[in-house]
């Protein structure tokens, strides 16, 4: 399970503290979140979203303005869901095609992943900052404060951006080695990643800017994007790469054998990507520039500000460690599979296939990530509004639908983990490992869909500070050591037992995410 939303690779279990930005302990249920509880259980008894018509408490502008609760997650949500697919779509193709050319190659863009994810580590943390900023300058109807919340976070994804990119294009050639794969594996990484290096700029721009908009109740835009950078990328994969396919086409079979000319092999992969988020960058830039009546780029804003940029910092810098903790635990595990479980198996593609069951179970994230977002951007607007028995009630019933919806893919990863994997290779090895790594993810997806809501609208919240306090506690206090004692003792166990480890931690997170939600001390932040 991973990032931006991926988390089963990045998920972290905790104590509950009694760190709240107000009074009382972990296991005070907060008033208002129980009278919310009472009136969710009991529908009957509860106030029609008709009846919120007093406009004190509701949000003011922007496109869910006088929408009811189910109108605005519905507004929010759809547009995420699909354009999550999109998005893990684009990944998922350059890993099926990598796997299509082989072991190494896979293993290469499995590693290259979790390098990538580094700088969205970064780059969520102003992403972050931005979505709660800006949600709670639209619930307010302040437009002057979300332009210049705006102007500052591009401003920041463009340095942010450029700096990633010039490491990452630098540390590639020795970045494989270390981590345990073989020479011919880590020369191929590097020929990804130069690519994908050079696309840093345009991806760090693309993700803060949507989550900009995502902030202001815009979510439709997003799917656009994604919509257009898979058009580009999928055919360029396929050209560039040099890939051979097989399939058939309303009962005619093709064959496809690549340009040669073209066939640039997994460096073509990261330059049909690249060649995408640029033309992504590009969109957002435009739709920015536009506007709407909420907030509107605009070019002298994005001069450095201190008061603006000060408060991004106080809300994105809490997610920003929480973020760099779960990566570098989640990177040793990487260390732990390469290093050890390779070589005490004495076996080759542990990277890639453990890669590879992260993006097929990312699909099972969207519903959770859309109602995650769904719940952050309602939770933001909501309390900007002064109305937090609402937000309360927009976090419970995004939880609701995200389980619902999420118990779907459990049923299909515990029961066709096969089919599931033929989407994606037909490698021997892969075929060996992935299945009864699925069927582990599947019993966890319940719990998993509370978490990614809650985590989710608490950060919306601007409860950045809690998350960060439980995520790094749980990473480096279970995860990190339960992984590597049972590669240690059990070694024969392989992957499945690192993945026995990730399902256990995620479930136990989800029940501390929601102690925290019941308790209620995010009510009372100020950001």
């Amino acid at each position: 399970m991973t990032t931006p939303a991926t988390d089963q690779s990045s998920a972290a279990l905790v104590e509950v503290p009694a760190i709240d930005g107000g009074a009382g302990g972990a296991g005070a249920l907060n008033p208002v979140v129980a009278s919310v509880v009472d009136e969710v259980d009991s529908p009957e008894e509860s106030t029609p979203p008709e009846a919120d018509a007093p406009r004190v408490g509701s949000i003011r502008t922007g496109r869910l303005a006088g929408l009811s609760l189910g109108a605005a997650i519905w507004v929010i949500s759809w547009p995420i869901m699909a354009q999550s697919f999109l998005d893990a779509l684009l990944g998922t193709v350059d890993t099926a095609i990598a796997a299509r050319l082989g072991v190494e190659e896979t293993d290469a863009v499995g590693l290259s992943t979790y390098i990538m994810w580094f700088t969205g580590v970064i780059t969520m943390s102003v992403a972050i900052g931005a979505t709660a900023l800006i949600s709670r300058a639209v619930g307010r109807g302040h437009r002057s404060l979300a332009n210049d919340v705006l102007g500052q976070s591009i401003m920041l994804a463009a340095i942010i951006g450029v700096a990633t990119g010039v490491l990452m294009a630098l540390a590639a050639p020795s970045i494989g080695g270390p981590v345990g794969l073989d020479p011919v594996a880590a020369r191929l990484m590097a020929d990804y990643l130069w690519p994908i290096a050079a696309s840093m700029p345009a991806m760090v721009i693309t993700n803060v800017g949507v989550a900009c908009l995502r902030g202001a109740g815009e979510s439709r835009s997003s799917l656009w994007i994604m919509l257009v950078e898979n058009i580009i990328n999928l055919p360029l994969n396929i050209i560039l790469s040099g890939v051979v396919l097989h399939f058939t086409v309303l009962g005619r079979e093709v064959n496809w054998s690549g340009v040669p000319s073209l066939s640039l092999g997994i460096a073509g992969i990261g330059i049909a990507t690249c060649v995408a988020r640029c033309v992504g960058a590009v969109i957002v830039l435009v739709l920015l520039a536009r506007g709407d009546d909420t907030m509107r780029l605009h070019w002298h804003r994005m001069k450095p500000r201190w008061t603006s940029m000060k408060r991004l910092i106080n809300v994105g810098l809490p997610n920003l460690w929480e973020s760099l903790g779960m990566w570098s635990g989640n990177f040793i595990i990487i260390l732990v599979i390469g290093q050890v479980l390779a070589a005490a198996a004495g076996a080759t593609g542990l990277i890639g296939a453990h890669q590879i069951t992260i993006r097929l179970e990312s699909f099972s994230f969207l519903p959770g990530f859309a109602m995650g977002t769904a719940a952050a951007t309602l939770m933001g607007q909501y309390l900007g509004a002064g109305n937090a028995k609402m937000a309360a009630r927009a976090a419970l019933v995004c939880s609701a639908v995200a389980a619902a919806v999420m118990s779907i893919f459990s049923y299909v990863f515990i029961v066709h983990p096969d089919a599931m994997l033929a989407l994606m290779s037909d490698q021997p090895q892969h075929r060996e490992i992935v299945p009864d790594l699925l069927r582990l993810a599947g019993y966890v997806q319940i719990p998993f869909a509370i978490l990614l809501v809650l985590r989710g609208g608490l950060r919306g919240a601007g409860d950045t500070r809690m998350a960060m306090i439980l995520t790094s506690i749980g990473i480096f206090a279970l995860r990190v050591p339960g992984c590597i004692a049972v590669a240690l003792l059990w070694p024969d166990r392989g992957l499945y037992a690192i993945w026995l480890v990730m399902c256990a931690e995620l479930t136990i997170r989800a029940v501390l995410f929601a102690a925290r939600f019941m308790h209620g001390g995010w009510m009372r932040l100020k950001v």
